[in-house]
Order: C-alpha cells, then structure tokens, then sequence
C-alpha cells in the first residue's frame, strides 16, 4: 500500500545542513559583508523593514527568484505561519492561512480572511491568482489583524506584491525562460522604456507559462494537476510632469486556458453505498432491469442483484488499489475537465506633494474576473460527483453499455463573473519637527457579479427510473446576482516622545451592504421538472427556473482599532508591543438560501516583537509573540446534501482563541554564505461554540474546548553560498520546507474512513482541514551562474528533490459517495532557466 511518510534521505539531509541553513521566508539578500537593508511599504509608507513595529516578511524580487518562488502558492513553503494550497476546485486559485486563519471558500459571498494587494490595488477575490508571480520587486507578509490600513478582511493579515515599476534611467529590461520536466516551456521579458526624459516611462512585460499535468485520466487521456497554460501582459507607466506630482497607470492581462486538478480515488469509506451502487448500476444495468425500481440503500434484489453489487464494489476497490499501491498520479476521471480564468486589472496611482510635510495619494483600481470549469470529484469513471460551470454544459453520457444519455445542455454562464471597483484617498505627512507622522483617509468599494454551479450527482440513487434506466438529476445553483458594497474611514498616527520611544494609534470604522439574488434547483432533463430547494414552496410540474429564485440585503458594520508602544534603545534594536483588532465581513449563504448571514468576524490580538541586527549586520534575529481572541469567527463546512446539492454552511463560533510565536533568523557567517531560518508556532481553541456541525450529517455538537485542526508546528532552512568560478559567479542554494501534522476534529473526520488514511493524507485547503492529518516536509535545489558583465544568468533547480510522494485529502468521501478523494502534490521536477539583461536593469 502507499503510505505518505517521511522521506529519510531528506530528514538526513536536512540534519546534516541544519547548522548552516535557514529558512528561505526572510526579505533580504546579503552582500559581500552584511544583510541589506530592504525597504517595505507595511504601513503605506516607505520605511526600512527593521523599523516597522508590526510581524512582516518579505522578500525581494532577486531572492524570490534564487529560491524558485515564481507563484503565490511558492510563498507558502518561505514565510513563518504562512500555508497557501491549492483550491480543490481550480489550480488557479490559492487559499491562503495566515496565523490559522483562512475563509475555506472561493465563493462570491465569502469573504477572505487575508487581503491581498497587488501594487497596492486590493484583490478581492484569490481566483487566477496563481500565475501572478511575474517581473516582481518584492513581496511583503504582514501578519496578523491589519484593519487600520488596510481594512476589512484582514483578520489574519495581508499580502503585498509590487511589480517592477519603470523608472527614468534609460532603456533596459530582460529576456528570460524555462525549460524542464512535463514538457515545461516559459518565456519571459520585460522591457523599461523612457518617453520623455524624466517625466514619462514605460514598463512592459509578458509571461507565457506551458507544461503538461504531472497526472494522467486513464480514462480520457487528459493532463491533469499542475498543467500550465497561462498567459500574463503587464503595462506599468509612471508621469512626472513636476517634481511634486506623479501618476501611475498600470494594466495587467492574465489568460488561464487550463485543466485543473489532479483528483484521484484513494479509499473507500466502509458505511457508504451510493458510489457502489452509481458503478454496479452503471456497469449492469440494462433497459427494462430497473423499471419500476424503487431505489434504496442496500440496494434490493429488484434493483441490483447482489453479485452486480459485489462486482461494482470490487471494480472500485481495484481503482483504489491501482492509486495507493501502483500509481498516485493516474486517476480515471471519465469528464474532460477545464479550469480557464481570464482577469484584467486597472490601476491609477496619483501622489501629489501639497507641501513639504503634506502629501495626498489617490488609488482607484478596477478588476474583471471570468472563469469557466468544469471538474470530476470522484475521480472515477462513473457519474458519481461532477461539477460545472460556464461551458455549456457537463456531459452526461458515459459512452459505456448501459451509461446515463441525455440531450439536455446546461445554459452557457460564466460559473464566476466578477468585477470589483475601489476608490482611496489619503492624506498624510508630519509635524511637531517630524515628531508626528500622520495619515488620514476614506475608503469605498463595490463589487458585483454572479457565482454559478451545476452538478450532476448520485444518478441512480436520486433520479426517477423512465425506460428501465435511471435519468440523471442536476443540481443547479446559480448565484445570479450578487453585490458587496464597503466604506470606510481610518487614520494612524505615530509619535515620537524621545528618538528611541514611539507610539502609534489608528482606528476604522467600515460599513458594508451585501444583496444576494439566487435560484437553487434540481432539474431533471427527462420530465423538464424543476425542484426549488431554496426554501420557496415549488409548484406541481414546475417548469420554471425562476419559480425558485430568493433575494436578500444585509448591512454589517464594525470598529478596527490599532495601539503600539514602540522602543529602539539602539539603532539596532526595536522592541514593540501591539494591541490591533480586525474586522471580517459578513457572509451570505449562497449554497445554503434558507439560512440566514452569518454575522462579521472579528480578531483582536495582543503582539510583542523584536526586530535585532548584531555584529555590523552580520545576524539578524526578528521574533514575535501572539494571543488572538476572537468574536463570531467564522467557520466554513464544505458537503453534499442528501438531494445531491453542494452545500456551505457558515457558522460563526461565539468565541475562539490562537495563541503563536514566530522566528525569522539571517546570518552571514564568512563573505558569500547566507543562512537563514524561520519557525512558527499556533495552537487555536474554541472558547464557546455551541451546535457546531459535523461532517457525515451527524447532530451538531458542542465544540467548546476543542482544539483548532492547524498544524502546530512550520519551520524553514535555506543555505546559499555564493563564489567566484571563472569568469563569473556561481550560487548554490538548498532549501527545506516542513509542516507538522495537523489535528482534526472527530466532527471534522468521517467515522467510516480508515484512520490510517487520515494520518497519510495531508490537511485540505478548506477551513476545518477533514480527513487528513500527516505531516510534510520538501527540499529544493538550485544552482546559478552569473556573468555580470555579459548580464546573462543560467541556473538549473530540482524541487521536491527527494521525490517523495503526498497527498492532500479533497472533498470529504460521505459527499462524493463513499470515495475519498486525495489530491496528490508535485513530484520531483527539474528545469533549466535562463535570463538575459539589457541597459542598467
């Protein structure tokens, strides 16, 4: 049987280099001497990292690249109490967990628990996202509540990635590409281009990224789990027509023509039939066999016979055993599966210098969001879990002796049309001799659009019997229009008492409308029939879709404060202590109409930090200390109704806590070595939560007292060591990556699953992590070589370089029939890069 566990080459190496490594989630690069100085943008201002009283990690564009971090989900394995996962639905999507925190859903109505900005324009939503990770300048971690700055939805934290900006020093950029393993080919340039010396000039840049699936459908023959087809356009242009005004414009283009996930069937749950009884009837059954059945659960003699059942088991049981014992990689997914996403982002920056201790900045951003999917949950060749949306329709034919037909075709709309809109004016500058540093601002944002889904489930069990053959039932939810409309107003200021001793103090008050317009149904093709399921009476016969269409508005507001006491006895050392409370909105439950919103989440959490370099910047230690004590969180549960309808469900616990530390550690022991490390640490429990639910449809419980299912333990390595070979210069970089096992709820495990399929699979990307626990750990390799004069750079890197083996747990096997559906992670990949620089780049 295949079993996930450790890899005893990578532990062994691992020890072996641990005197010397660090983690690779430190910002800065070291010089000949000393660990420069990087300078971030946390608190909407430039200032130098270790001056800034608030946890943040960020890397520069140089260091993202040496390390191999080329998407957001890379980020995930570098920066302290940082996890980024795969979505279950889109390899374009990344969930992110900051702190143990996390929305679990992709839906329009969900908001996240960590904000992401990309050249300081919020990002919504986190769908096409993973190929963003292009031509940056840096990319920055805050941790922990940010609701002062950056508003509501950052109860966790948020990201920040800047994009290379142009700049007035003459033409330069860079031509650049990949080559490696699953047929990997990546192109890549940028160029900076003046127009009118300094006043104007432009960026451009471009990214095509294709590789073929590391997994395979035996059944259609298609690529699955990380195929790449992703195009992404970026223009960047900056104005300076005086020395006090500047605007900048940006664009960015990206196109996913992809095909998603690779899920494969890994066990079967022992007190769950349908998925049986969907396959032994798929294989057996033949016009006239069934009419008249009555179909239950155990089947009867007059539905299927028991030797059908028994072969339809056994068929199963030997597509589980193909997976653990022969190949994770081969899956029989009979759908062909699509995953597109297309986004558009404008921007428009405007500072403008109203006096030499005044300035004020503008930024309006406006982001189109469009994608198409259709996806096989179960992962076998029978019409057990299908999902669709936006691309006219999922098949319904199994194009097998006795398989399901139809000629009903879903309607064409996007499964998720987005746009988004926002406005920010601040203004900012200083006073009392530069004591004071002040900021000021308002904030307003509208966003609107529509999150379909349709899916096809349980055939055989849920359909009525016409012809002697089950017909096939769809799911329809169509989340037709949706609105989420947000203001807000906040100021932050910061004071000087004496050159070593500040506070600072910042509050926001955010107002939110939310409206919902949605239809879900079950429709048979056969009888043209709809079934409301959202709550409204339905008609006898009913035919029309809109007889089951709902409305509902929600207002929601809430109070984000900041308050830190900040001591720099030396110009090396800051300590810090910081109480700040974050505010995440409400939540409408579009998979779940009849229920009403859950209520705004809300984070207050005392830090304590230190920020320290030693021996002339030689050692770099930053540490940070945390208590997070939560009001209505939020908790997600992800499952399949009875009727076949994908359902989430919002609770909000009344109270809940995390408590956590975190480590990033840089040291540049002799010229061209650097080492780094980061350790984090998070414990969560639920103080008061009554009625939670379970999985598997079990009465709710009173979870009060439990544990949070994060993994409690992350650390990093990393070792790069740089010298002179040659005429140029050649790195070599090793890096590990490792999290703990995580530890789910009995509410959160399904009662029929083996547990010791639960200890191989790893934690899902959704909020309660259910059915897996194991733990991982992955090392990387890389090796650079620089001709500085020649500007060209050629380096070759391994990931997962011991090839182990892992799987994350997808969705819960009581909602895909008695399956459980892993997801299996990378395998080793090399590749060989190349980048050539032009001009002053």
């Amino acid at each position: 049987m295949f079993q996930i566990q450790h890899s005893k080459r990578a532990l062994l190496l691992a020890a072996a280099v641990s005197a010397l490594t660090a983690g690779v989630a430190v910002a800065q690069e070291s010089s000949e001497n000393a660990i420069e100085e990087v300078v971030v943008t946390a608190r909407k201002r430039e200032e130098s990292l270790q001056e800034v009283p608030v946890a943040v990690t960020a890397a520069t564009g140089v260091l993202l690249q040496r390390q191999g971090i080329r998407t957001l989900l890379d980020l995930g394995r570098s920066v302290p109490s940082l996890q980024t996962r795969p979505a279950t639905s889109s390899g374009s999507t990344v969930s992110f967990v900051i702190r143990g925190q996390t929305a679990g859903d992709t839906l329009m109505t969900v908001d996240q628990a960590v904000g992401i900005y990309v050249d300081g324009l919020y990002i919504a939503r986190q769908r096409a996202l993973n190929g963003a990770f292009f031509d940056v300048e840096r990319a920055e971690v805050l941790k922990g509540p940010q609701g002062t700055l950056y508003g509501r939805n950052t109860t966790g934290g948020a990201i920040n990635i800047w994009s290379r900006g142009p700049d007035f020093n003459g033409m330069h950029g860079y031509v650049g590409g990949d080559l490696g393993e699953y047929n990997l080919r990546a192109v890549r340039a940028a160029a900076n281009i003046p127009l009118i010396e300094d006043k104007l000039a432009l960026r451009l840049g471009y990214q095509l990224t294709k590789r073929e699936g590391f997994g395979q459908s035996a059944t259609t023959g298609q690529d699955l789990g990380a195929q790449r087809d992703q195009n992404i356009f970026r223009a960047l242009a900056r104005y300076e027509p005086t020395d006090n005004f500047r605007v900048d414009f940006k664009f960015e283009k990206y196109r996913a023509r992809e095909n998603g996930n690779l899920d494969v069937p890994y066990a079967l749950l022992s007190g769950n039939q349908r998925g049986v009884s969907q396959a032994a009837t798929e294989l057996f059954a033949a016009p006239g066999s069934l009419a008249g059945c009555a179909f239950t659960f155990p089947p009867g003699a007059s539905c299927i016979t028991a030797a059908n059942y028994a072969a339809g088991l056994a068929v199963l049981q030997g597509l589980v055993s193909n997976v653990r014992n022969n190949d994770l990689y081969t899956t029989f997914t009979q759908v062909k599966q699509v995953d597109n996403g297309d986004a558009t982002i404008y921007g428009l920056t405007v500072d403008w210098d109203l006096s030499d201790n005044a300035q004020l900045k503008s930024i309006t951003a406006y982001r189109t969001l469009k994608t198409k999917q259709v996806f096989d949950l179960d992962g076998t060749p029978f019409t057990i879990l299908e999902v669709g949306g936006g691309t006219g329709g999922i098949p319904i034919a199994t194009g097998r002796p006795g398989g399901f037909s139809s000629n009903f075709t879903i309607p064409i709309t996007p499964e998720q049309l987005n746009s988004f809109f926002s406005q920010e004016f601040n203004v900012s500058g200083t006073a009392l001799d530069g004591r004071l540093t002040w900021l000021g601002g308002v904030f307003y944002s509208k966003e609107s659009g529509l999150d379909n889904q349709q899916s096809l489930v349980f055939p055989a069990a849920s359909a009525p019997i016409v012809g002697g053959l089950p017909t096939a039932t769809v799911s329809l939810n169509y989340g037709e229009k949706i609105i989420n409309n947000s203001w807000s107003l906040y100021t932050q200021e910061d004071f000087k008492f004496t050159d070593q001793l500040s506070i600072t103090l910042g509050g926001r008050y955010t107002e939110e409308h939310k409206g919902l317009q949605s239809l879900l149904a079950n429709f048979s093709p056969l009888t043209g029939f709809y079934a409301c399921a959202t709550g409204v009476p339905t008609p006898p016969n009913n035919t029309r879709l809109a007889a089951c269409r709902v409305r509902g508005e929600a207002t929601f507001s809430g109070y984000s404060y900041l308050a830190s006491l900040n001591y720099k006895p030396t110009d090396d050392l800051l300590v810090y202590a910081k109480l700040a409370k974050g505010f995440r909105g409400g939540a409408f439950q579009l998979r779940a109409v009849t229920l009403p919103p859950a209520g705004p989440e809300t984070a207050k959490e005392i830090e304590i930090g230190l920020k320290s370099d030693w021996f002339d910047n030689r050692l770099r230690v930053n540490l940070a200390a945390y208590h997070t004590k939560y009001g209505n969180k939020q908790e997600s549960t992800i499952f399949v109704t009875p009727a076949g309808t994908l359902a989430t469900i919002i609770q909000n616990a009344a109270t809940a806590k995390i408590k956590g530390f975190e480590a990033e550690i840089t040291a540049v022991p002799i010229d061209g070595l650097t080492l780094n490390a980061t350790y984090s640490y998070i414990k969560g429990t639920y103080n008061k939560f009554l009625g939670a639910l379970q999985l598997g449809g079990r009465p709710p419980i009173d979870a009060s007292g439990e544990r949070f299912a994060n993994p409690p333990h992350m650390y990093s390595l990393n070792a790069r060591y740089a010298f002179p070979v040659g005429p140029g210069d050649l790195g070599l970089t090793a890096s590990w990556a490792y999290t703990s096992h995580a530890n789910p709820s009995p509410r959160f495990q399904n009662p029929f699953l083996d547990p010791a399929v639960i200890k191989e699979l790893l934690p899902s990307a959704s909020a309660q992590y259910s059915n897996g626990s194991n733990d991982l750990g992955l090392m990387n390799l890389s090796a650079d070589y620089k001709l500085e004069d020649k500007g060209l750079t050629v380096s070759v890197f391994v990931t997962n370089a011991f090839d182990k083996q892992y799987a994350f747990a997808a969705v819960d096997g009581g909602s895909v029939g008695g399956i459980q559906v892993a997801m299996p992670g990378e395998p080793r990949m090399w590749g060989i890069s190349f980048k050539k620089t032009f001009g002053d780049e």
